[in-house]
């Protein structure tokens, strides 16, 4: 639910999303990631604004999303579009609001990382994740979460998150989101969040609940502050941007 932007902003915006550019004769970590200067067109005006586009290459294809689309390339077909799905339908959720995606390719794990933000316009936002079973990224092959973003560990918050980050390491995903009241409520900045998700368990498909651990009322200026788990397991740390 990013704010609108005036008509030149999306365009960039929107010529970002339609142009794709894939590097080739680069090695990663002993990989390669495909042919050189090729480029080809994205996914086109869904009717969201912004569009937010985001893309993951990994070894045989290219992930785009936008709000709120999903389409994967094939890199070895002439770029053809190996499979494609609304955002609503790959989560298999009904939220009003699904925008700000986000998605990478864990080079660590192999595996893509999908992330989208959800909310009814009420009092309950949320964030859709899905991971890739392994380097095909097939709609059918991920495991998909629906964790409550407006819950800072284990207590109730009555915010949505905007603006997300995602990230991820050799042992785990992270995501980082502004937390703001809903509109109703004045749609007022609070405080910034980290969510940290182990991969053991996110990557395996079976903890349905993706247990994590919420750092939280972060803001601006060294102060103390509260991590806590699902499981209402607290702590202190010091927050010094």
């Amino acid at each position: 639910m990013k704010r609108k932007c005036n008509n030149s902003v999306i365009q960039l915006f929107l010529s970002v999303s339609a142009v794709l550019l894939i590097f080739s004769a680069v090695t990663v970590r002993g990989q390669s990631i495909g042919p050189l200067s090729a480029n080809f067109e994205g996914i086109g005006y869904t009717g969201k604004n912004p569009p937010d586009p985001s893309i993951a290459v990994g070894p045989n294809y290219v992930v785009e999303v936008v709000n709120s689309e999903f389409v994967v390339f094939d890199k070895s077909s002439s770029r053809t579009v190996a499979y494609s799905s609304n955002l609503a339908d790959f989560f298999n959720d009904q939220s009003d609001n699904i925008y700000d995606c986000k998605v990478v390719f864990d080079q660590y794990s192999q595996r893509y990382v999908l992330l989208t933000l959800a909310d009814n316009g009420s009092n309950t936002g949320y964030y859709l994740l899905a991971v890739s079973e392994g380097t095909d990224p097939n709609p059918s092959l991920w495991y998909k979460y629906k964790l409550d973003a407006s819950i800072d560990g284990s207590q109730t918050s009555d915010l949505r998150a905007d603006y997300p980050g995602l990230g991820y390491d050799q042992n785990c995903v992270y995501i980082t989101s502004n937390q703001y009241t809903f509109p109703a409520n004045g749609d007022a900045f609070q405080y910034a969040k980290i969510r940290i998700l182990k991969k053991s368990q996110i990557y395996s498909g079976v903890t349905p609940t993706a247990p994590f651990t919420d750092f939280y009322d972060l803001e601006a200026g060294p102060k103390t502050r509260v991590c806590e788990g699902e499981g209402g397991s607290r702590g202190l740390y010091r927050w010094s941007p």
